[in-house]
């Protein structure tokens, strides 16, 4: 009943929804001087989740990052245009690496906007990291329903046993031993103890 009471509760206290994650690397080779480059950062929407960026460059560099709204569609390309909405969520002027992190609600898509001011190019790589808890069931239904049923079946068992323990404690198979006879002794040759006395005045000498 014990083992069955374990494997019934284990059944109830499986391991948590995992994390799961995703990777959006980009780069910018080449960013030339005075000319801006901005990307688009798209992830996976969650109401609870974990966002990370880390960013660097060759040279110093302006680095800023927005939540993004479509401001325009371009039709003869198929594409939507992304501007930032409101200010930047982070941003490093003159850096050359940086890192950000939010977390919570995540909607996507984000700006991520690179300009170099200085007098030669610059290569520029970021890399967004988010993570969120899966919605779906920590173990498939299958495994639930299989480890409950072992444990219910585990108590029964148990359960029968204790029964049998306390109120059939003799047993099934207490019987009285067979009395232990004599090897080579016939039981139907015995005499009884009259017998015998009556057989041993036989052979007493006969009278004068």
């Amino acid at each position: 009943m014990i083992v069955g009471a374990g494997v019934t509760l284990s059944a109830f206290f499986e391991p948590g929804a995992p994390l799961l994650s995703k990777v959006n690397p980009l780069a910018a080779p080449n960013l030339q001087p005075d000319l801006p480059r901005t990307m688009v950062v798209w992830l996976q929407n969650t109401s609870s989740g974990t966002l990370q960026m880390s960013w660097v460059a060759s040279s110093n560099v302006n680095v800023s990052v927005y939540r993004a709204t479509s401001c325009a569609f371009v039709s003869y390309a198929t594409k939507a245009i992304y501007c930032p909405a409101g200010p930047a969520l982070a941003s490093w002027p003159a850096n050359s690496s940086g890192h950000w992190s939010t977390s919570g609600t995540i909607s996507f898509p984000f700006l991520l906007n690179l300009e170099d001011s200085g007098p030669k190019a610059v290569n520029v790589s970021a890399v967004f990291t988010e993570q969120w808890e899966s919605t779906g069931p920590s173990v498939p239904t299958w495994i639930f329903v299989s480890t409950l049923a072992g444990g219910i079946a585990c108590i029964s068992i148990g359960g029968v046993a204790i029964f049998l323990g306390l109120f059939l404690r003799s047993g099934v198979y207490d019987r009285d031993e067979p009395e232990e006879r004599t090897a080579g002794t016939d039981p139907d040759l015995v005499l009884e103890p009259d017998e015998a006395d009556a057989d041993d005045d036989l052979l007493d000498d006969p009278p004068e």
